[in-house]
């Protein structure tokens, strides 16, 4: 349990880091971010078992079940993420596609403290 944790910390680290210096323009892109992160999970997981040496065995049957592993979540990601996305989207404050529709003012610029503010 230690093990997942450790990794799992450092891969939605590395997610919300991505989010939060990419803004993602296309809809399916948390698909993708979640199928990669899925394969990172695997091999990082796989990493810190053994060095960890918590009694894994190594076995060509080790990167079969990556692979089917990182194939099912991708297949699994779209449905859920499309009845996560319909069931919450009445409930958010702005809706997203609205947001894509208008169009973006230009951004004042000036140092950051000051921006909006009349001086």
């Amino acid at each position: 349990m230690g093990a997942s944790s450790l990794v799992l910390t450092a891969i939605g680290y590395g997610v919300g880091r991505y989010r939060e210096v990419r803004d993602p323009s296309h809809g399916l892109t948390p698909l993708a971010v979640g199928t990669v992160a899925t394969a990172c999970w695997v091999v990082a997981f796989a990493a810190v078992s053994l060095m960890l040496d918590i009694g894994a065995r190594v076995s060509p049957l080790v990167l079969r079940d990556m692979i089917l592993t990182v194939l099912l979540n991708a297949l699994l990601a779209l449905p859920i993420f499309t009845g996560c996305r319909k069931l919450l989207r009445p409930s958010l404050a702005v809706d997203p596609l609205e947001l894509r529709r208008r169009r973006r003012p230009p951004r004042e610029t000036g140092p950051l403290g000051l921006r909006g503010l009349e001086v």
